[in-house]
């Protein structure tokens, strides 16, 4: 019998399901990459960004393996635990023997181990030791006598850069032997993924943006940005015509505010969640402000005009008297904010807009007092 073919998340389309999984097996590389070459700090800011988009996923086999690459992440840290520990005890130590090498210990520090052999003193970290003695002070460590040992010591090569996936294979079989076989086969996967040579991420310094002197990103001119705007409306034009509930409207702004911090793309980043603010805007304008204030931290643009095109939006979009009484207030305080700060024109502009509605809207009290703030922020301008 025929099974029925996976759906993509609630507010995802196919296409765009397929290009987070993309970027998921992209990161997961990445992850695996560093891993290889000891940057374990960049392999779990890493992982951080692969687990947003695998939430995303729940049932899709590349989430199935982000939690694979989580555990070996967590084996691979576990062996240079293991050699860090190691290095701690030779401190009392004389001479150790590697790989059938006997080696005077001269100096142990927490980030290197100097030793003595054939005459001369050599200096190792974390990042330059080599693989036999990365591996020899780890098993010093290691409990033989625990599976759990060989998991450790098999991921470690499964990571390796010198592809040694057989001597992975082998310290894996002996821990399944030992009682680990559930365990092994869940990492088995790994021995047939083939690691780049290079960073897989090796173009995320070439940003689409440039960055301006004060080191905000620079955005595309208006008439540019109002084009890319349009093109992420028409992208999410089916879920944004089914957000008609305040909880469907605060749902899909969290879904753009996820893809946007799941991108490593500033003007992709800034456009997801500038569209997080308009969908945001008719059912919580200070929500969507907030979103703006943020961004400006990162990008150069007119906070008030954003807020007033938010503000604008949020109006049209304001079909009930319900609606319109909730959203009223926050207009009011976004003039007051815009009339302290010298913007005085655009304030009175969104008050007279918001009276017209209350009016048209037979709310005669609401808009008296709005009228009433119009005069006020007119009086700014004497």
């Amino acid at each position: 019998m025929p099974q029925p073919k996976p759906q993509p998340p609630e507010g995802m389309t196919p296409e765009q399901k397929a290009r987070q999984e993309a970027e998921l097996k992209r990161l997961l590389l990445a992850v695996r990459y560093q891993l290889g070459h000891r940057n374990l700090k960049a392999a779990q800011a890493l992982l951080k960004r692969a687990e947003t988009i695998s939430n995303r996923l729940p049932d899709s086999p590349v989430a199935e393996e982000y939690r694979r690459v989580a555990t070996l992440a967590h084996y691979v840290e576990q062996f240079w635990h293991a050699v860090a520990e190691a290095m701690r005890d030779l401190e009392s130590v004389d001479e150790m023997t590697i790989d059938g090498i006997t080696v005077s210990v001269v100096e142990v520090t927490p980030q290197s181990l100097t030793l003595r052999q054939a005459g001369r003193n050599r200096t190792y970290t974390f990042q330059n030791m080599p693989t036999g003695l990365a591996v020899g002070l780890a098993q010093r460590w290691l409990d033989k006598s625990q599976a759990s040992s060989y998991l450790i010591l098999g991921s470690y090569f499964a990571v390796d850069p010198k592809n040694r996936k057989q001597r992975a294979r082998a310290f894996w079989q002996r821990a399944a032997q030992m009682g680990l076989a559930k365990e092994v086969q869940a990492l088995l996967p790994e021995l047939e993924v083939r690691i780049p040579s290079t960073s897989p991420l090796a173009d995320e310094g070439k940003s689409s943006l440039p960055r301006a002197a004060d080191g905000r990103w620079q955005l595309p001119p208006q008439r540019r940005l109002t084009t890319l705007l349009r093109g992420w409306r028409e992208r999410y034009q089916s879920q944004l015509a089914m957000a008609r509930t305040a909880q469907a409207r605060r749902r899909l702004a969290r879904t753009l505010q996820q893809v946007a911090q799941a991108t490593s793309d500033p003007l992709e980043r800034f456009l997801a969640q500038r569209l997080a603010a308009e969908v945001l805007a008719p059912v919580a304008l200070g929500q969507a402000c907030g979103l703006v204030d943020h961004l400006a931290q990162d990008y150069q643009f007119s906070v008030p005009d954003a807020k007033v095109k938010l503000a604008f939006a949020a109006l049209n979009a304001a079909k009930d008297a319900v609606t319109l009484k909730k959203l009223a207030p926050a207009l009011w305080d976004l003039a007051d904010e815009l009339a302290l700060e010298d913007h005085v024109e655009p304030a009175v502009r969104l008050l007279r807009a918001l009276e017209t509605a209350l009016r048209k809207a037979e709310m005669k009290e609401l808009a008296r007092h709005t009228a009433e703030r119009i005069s006020q922020v007119r009086s700014l301008q004497m």
